[in-house]
């Protein structure tokens, strides 16, 4: 993204919160004339609350981590602070480096003898009863009902900035960006991590018809995408009638920029524990349902990067002739301990998806599990044991990467 539109990104976020801290105080000082003697003191505490640090937690954890076939050891710290409706983390590491004698070093060891530092700024959010922004990790996206985007899972670490407008109870706007956006660090930078995605809910009661709208807009700027092999990205809106909550019907159209488009039209509801979206679809030129999900950073890497591996479809090898196919999900939620899913894609490569997670609150153990059949079969998982007594904590965390990393880390926490 070119610096002008960062920078005018950054100018309208903090015009927004400008605008809530100003609407909030002119609400605040229209209640102090109707009952001046108990807002007072309310304004008073709000203030304190808004001005004054609530809290500060110094975590430090030992890591084993997998670089290349390589094992190492780590110490990361990571203080995490709140101030009012900001709050954030910060993240200093420092690692053997297998490859220079075991040597420690700031930053992730790599096989060359320059380290691949991390954002010293590991997440960054501000919180109000209308407006949240985060720059952290992202996790998994599902827009629409999965035409251009649906279980998109990021590359990890992958940290991106994510804005959420909520004007009124029936409407809401999201932005998801990569890390070119914010990168709060002068260092190692992700230049293949470059997705953006807009997304517009809208709800709507008309006539005693409760209906759900929605537009979704999809672009990737990394600058290897300009051939016309691969779509850049694509635009769909979608539409669903929910009176009914065990069958809801819907209707989504997408299209590619300059490439093609598609329609698709189905059911979907919730009966108990269970809930599903079953719908067939129809494309017309170069369209291929859910490009922009699954694993489509690590398919676009490969791509670029990785000539014997499997990568992203090449549009030289869709033909133009029209295409039918099927879009079918399945969800079990036994909440809190148990969620299950499973997505599956028929066209012209078939993809499955299946995610299992959870967590036991009376043990302190929360559990994912990820598996990818698109392309190839590849998964992802982790798991972690954590203790909370409100002063020290502790935390247990196993992850393996799609790339087949690993990493085993012990994090002690104190609470100031």
């Amino acid at each position: 993204m070119k610096r002008k539109q960062i920078l005018m990104i950054s100018l309208l976020c903090l015009v927004l919160i400008w605008v809530g801290r100003n609407a909030g105080q002119a609400e605040n000082l229209a209640e102090t004339e109707v009952a001046p003697s108990a807002d007072q003191q309310n304004i008073s505490a709000e203030i304190d609350d808004l001005y004054g640090w609530q809290s500060l937690i110094q975590t430090v954890s030992l890591e084993r981590n997998s670089f290349e076939g390589r094992n190492a050891i780590g110490i990361h710290a990571r203080p995490a602070w709140r101030w009012g409706r900001f709050d954030g983390t910060f993240d200093i590491a420092l690692f053997q480096n297998p490859w220079n004698e075991n040597r420690w070093q700031w930053g992730t060891p790599r096989s060359d003898t320059k380290p691949d530092v991390p954002n010293f700024v590991d997440s960054l959010a501000y919180h109000d009863h209308w407006l949240e922004m985060n720059y952290q990790k992202i996790n998994d996206l599902d827009f629409g009902y999965g035409l251009l985007i649906n279980d998109y899972h990021p590359l990890n670490p992958y940290h991106g900035f994510a804005v959420k407008l909520t004007p009124s109870a029936t409407t809401q706007l999201s932005y998801v960006a990569s890390n070119e956006v914010v990168y709060l660090a002068p260092f190692v930078k992700n230049d293949w991590a470059t997705l953006q995605v807009w997304r517009l809910d809208q709800s709507l009661d008309t006539a005693g018809l409760h209906w759900q709208l929605g537009l979704t807009g999809v672009h990737d700027s990394y600058p290897q995408l300009t051939s016309n092999q691969f779509p850049t990205g694509g635009a769909s809106a979608d539409i669903s009638l929910t009176n009914v909550i065990w069958c809801a019907p819907f209707w989504e159209t997408a299209d590619f920029d300059h490439y093609g488009r598609a329609n698709m039209v189905g059911v979907k509801g919730r009966l108990g524990l269970i809930s599903y979206q079953l719908a067939p679809f129809f494309t017309r030129g170069k369209f291929i349902a859910n490009y922009f999900g699954g694993r489509y950073e690590d398919l676009k890497w490969n791509s670029f990067n990785n000539a014997g591996e499997e990568g992203l479809l090449s549009l030289d090898e869709v033909g133009d002739s029209p295409r039918e196919g099927t879009m079918a999900q399945l969800w079990v939620q036994v909440s809190p301990w148990l969620n299950m899913s499973c997505l599956h894609v028929d066209d012209l490569e078939d993809s499955t998806v299946y995610c299992l997670s959870g967590k036991i609150e009376r043990l302190g153990l929360q559990y994912s599990f990820s598996f990818y059949n698109q392309a190839k079969n590849d998964y992802n998982y982790e798991w972690y044991i954590m203790e909370d007594n409100d002063t020290w904590s502790y935390q247990c965390h196993y992850y393996r990467d799609l790339d087949s990393s690993s990493r085993w880390d012990f994090e002690v926490g104190y609470k100031f």
